[in-house]
């Protein structure tokens, strides 16, 4: 069966305003050739990726048992169950930082907790079967949080790290897209709830605006969702009947986007940034 999932949909359509950053080719090597010798290394996270996970999983941490929260040295006993100390320096220092405030500012102390990923893990989500007229595919998503509010409202919350604001406006630069998967899974896993979702960013301690569930969002969604599917199945036939083109078929977009590209040691259109 086809598959679709929110970063499938980012591979092949780039988020808003960062069009110039996108390149198709990402694809063929992060996903087509991911156990190839020479690019399983290139796979490793990024500090920023690490930071990412390290983070949620001391907040997975804290959860697990909550005293620590209250506890002097709290974000000293989460840090050495997350051996932190076997990371990078500069990935321990802002760790630290994140765990400390956290500490601070505990936002999901006290919340009805349905489920907490511990975040490093590599598991694959149980895929849900997404039914779009007379076609169906699966649809990944995976959640860092789900709440179940007073108001037996289920809150999906995606938690992040790092600086998500457009620098010349202000404004929010979170993909609507992601909270808009997240509430087309959760409509199915959670039919009968109304369901809402959320970015937190545990390092500036700030939420998004929530983003609510409506008939057309959801319609929209799982439409563009199964076009990407359709799209992504094809590319990989297309893919089997002619290796040789797979650059016609994940088209490189050299320039800008290499700067930005653990692939370059190995892509020959690397050589072609302006």
């Amino acid at each position: 069966m086809d598959y679709a999932s929110y970063l499938i949909w980012l591979e092949y359509v780039a988020q808003a305003g960062k069009e110039e950053y996108h390149c198709h080719l990402k694809q063929y090597w992060s996903r087509i050739k991911k156990y190839d010798s020479r690019v399983k290394p290139l796979l490793l996270d990024t500090p920023q990726q690490l930071l990412g996970k390290l983070a949620q999983r001391g907040v997975f941490e804290f959860h697990q048992n909550p005293d620590l929260l209250s506890y002097d040295r709290g974000v000293e006993r989460v840090t050495a169950l997350i051996k932190l100390n076997q990371q990078p320096a500069e990935v321990q220092d802002k760790v630290r930082q994140i765990l400390i405030k956290y500490q601070e500012k505990p936002v999901l102390l006290g919340k009805h907790i349905l489920l907490l990923n511990p975040g490093n893990t590599n598991e694959v989500p149980e895929p849900i079967i997404v039914t779009q007229g007379s076609y169906q595919f699966k649809l990944y998503a995976n959640f860092d949080c789900v709440l179940q509010e007073n108001d037996n409202i289920i809150h999906i919350v995606d938690l992040k790290t790092g600086h998500h604001l457009q620098t010349h406006t202000g404004l929010s630069n979170y993909d609507n897209r992601q909270a808009h998967v997240y509430l087309l899974a959760a409509s199915y896993l959670y039919p009968k709830a109304k369901t809402i979702a959320s970015f937190y960013n545990l390092e500036t301690q700030q939420w998004s605006s929530p983003y609510h569930q409506t008939p057309s969002l959801l319609a929209r969604t799982a439409e563009m969702l199964a076009i990407v599917a359709k799209r992504h199945q094809q590319d990989k036939r297309n893919l089997v009947s002619n290796p040789e083109n797979f650059h016609r078929i994940f088209r490189p977009h050299p320039g800008l986007a290499c700067q930005y590209c653990q692939f370059t040691s190995i892509c020959s259109f690397a050589d072609l940034i302006p």
